[in-house]
């Protein structure tokens, strides 16, 4: 396994845990996107506390190039990730319940559909490489409960809550109103994502038959597509042009 590890709670927590159910099996990877003057500091936190554990870890510097700064970002830390990962080797990632809830309202925002809504994966199966986020169901109270026992050291990074950014805003001003009204709308939201899930699974299962009846990836039998409902044809058709 190799576990991104940013040097926050969540990401700290996962990197105890699993030096514990998995010794010698993991390594950590910590991401410096240098956009904030203590990066680097946190990347020694990150370092030490895996000398601590015995775990092996990489500090990789990252250059996050211009426009919207959060998907840059993202975008480097994943190109790290696959600069590093080995054959067969599993990355693991710290997103927790809240992640995906916040996932799930951005991107309803966004004008998103059933992909979309699908969110994030406990277990993510690509074509170039599997992620795995044990903690995707975990509260982030019970997170705090957990590092709180564990009296584990890890990094307040200040951009979580400059709302500037879409998720911080979600998380500051957002998350506080609609918790508010909605008790439980956390839970609910992730069950949406789940729900999504199996749309999207049993969207892609119909896709593939309509394909099968309706032509190739390179050529469509328009006579064929015809004889689909609306939304099929829409859905076949925008699957298509999209390879």
């Amino acid at each position: 396994f190799l576990i991104g590890c940013s040097g926050g709670m969540d990401s700290m927590l996962l990197l105890h845990l699993l030096s514990f159910l998995c010794p010698e099996k993991v390594r950590a990877i910590y991401i410096d996107h240098q956009l904030q003057s203590p990066s680097a500091t946190w990347g020694e936190l990150v370092q030490t506390t895996c000398h601590s554990l015995n775990v092996p870890c990489v500090l990789q510097k990252v250059s996050v190039a211009e426009g919207n700064l959060e998907n840059q970002a993202r975008l480097a830390r994943y190109q790290a990730y696959m600069q590093h990962l080995d054959a067969n080797e599993v990355l693991v990632l710290a997103h927790q319940q809240q992640d995906q809830a916040e996932t799930v309202l951005l991107r309803l925002l966004s004008g998103a559909g059933v992909h979309g809504l699908a969110a994030m994966q406990a277990i993510d199966v690509r074509e170039d490489l599997t992620i795995w986020r044990p903690l995707l169901d975990v509260s982030r109270e019970q997170i705090c409960q957990w590092c709180a026992a564990l009296k584990l050291d890890y990094v307040q990074d200040p951009s979580n809550q400059d709302v500037h950014y879409d998720r911080a805003w979600s998380r500051e001003i957002l998350w506080p109103v609609l918790q508010q009204r909605f008790p439980k709308m956390q839970q609910a939201v992730t069950r949406t994502a789940s729900l999504m899930q199996d749309a999207e699974k049993i969207l892609a299962e119909v896709l593939a038959q309509d394909l099968a009846a309706c032509g190739t990836n390179s050529q469509l039998n328009l006579i064929q597509l015809q004889q689909l409902s609306l939304s099929r044809q829409r859905q076949l058709l925008s699957a298509w042009m999209k390879g």
